[in-house]
């Protein structure tokens, strides 16, 4: 796994052979303890949502996942499929996921 800062509020991490984003939404100055629970949402996120991923790959018989990108509401907690999303991973994941 390979973390690279695209800047302040993105991070990329690189798994074979999926590029998965997840971009910070309503940035906001807030307390450390409060973006160290953010940090672990992510974190837990991203477990659930590769894992996902690598079954619906596998399942569909596709050769890799050009890149998924995800924004993360930092006020409400939730994640969203972004519409960065190239197809046609955007159209099926927006059937498939319950963000």
């Amino acid at each position: 796994m390979c973390f690279e800062i695209v800047n302040l509020t993105t991070f990329v991490v690189t798994y074979f052979p999926i590029v998965m984003n997840v971009s910070w939404l309503d940035k906001q100055n807030s307390t450390t303890s409060f973006t160290e629970d953010l940090i672990q949402l992510e974190f837990d996120f991203r477990q659930k949502i590769t894992r996902f991923i690598l079954l619906e790959m596998d399942k569909n018989g596709w050769d890799g996942l050009d890149d998924m990108h995800f924004d993360f509401c930092t006020d409400q907690k939730t994640f969203s499929l972004s519409l960065k999303t190239p197809e046609p991973y955007f159209s099926y994941f927006s059937k498939v996921l319950s963000l």
